[in-house]
């Protein structure tokens, strides 16, 4: 069984072009550091399906076009939208002290400084200013700017976020 940990990437949102080039949702900035001949792995429902060579990458607005060496036609492309696109763990390009990469939020538990239970991380969206934190708790749900005034510490380790829960921050607040 394979052991390495697969992240996901990015999802393929449509075919681009006659040549079979892929339009691809990006998750977070790993296409960034994507070139010609680099790897990408092609995921759906169960286990990996089949490895992916860059011939050519550009970004596109939020989106990115990558044009692969097996995949030639559009039709081959377009068996492949919503299909996500995964590298192993080891891939992933080099992150800063104290920049995480979106997977390793998800789902961690979001607390108050005085250790009050805010909710779980579920969801992350990027803004042109800062990325934002869906956090979520029962029925409720909190939008978490992600900015080092409100989001005071991150312990990936132990599976949690401190927070400065600002005045107007939950909905009962208003």
């Amino acid at each position: 069984m394979d052991t390495k940990r697969w992240v996901p990437i990015g999802k393929i949102v449509r075919a681009h072009g006659v040549h079979g080039g892929l339009k691809i949702l990006p998750y977070g900035e790993s296409f960034a550091f994507k070139t010609r001949g680099d790897l990408l792995f092609v995921k759906g429902e169960g286990e990996v399906l089949d490895k992916l060579t860059v011939k050519r990458i550009q970004r596109a607005g939020s989106y990115w076009i990558v044009n692969t060496e097996e995949i030639r036609r559009r039709d081959e492309a377009e068996k492949l939208v919503g299909f996500e696109l995964f590298l192993p763990e080891e891939l992933l390009p080099p992150r800063e002290e104290g920049e995480f990469f979106y997977y390793q939020l998800i789902g961690l538990e979001v607390r108050t400084r005085g250790g009050e239970r805010v909710g779980v991380l579920e969801a992350i969206f990027e803004t042109p200013a800062h990325d934002v934190y869906v956090v979520r708790s029962g029925d409720s749900e909190i939008l978490v700017p992600a900015v080092e005034e409100i989001v005071l510490e991150v312990n990936v380790e132990n599976r949690y976020m401190i927070i400065e829960l600002l005045d107007g921050l939950r909905e009962n607040d208003y």
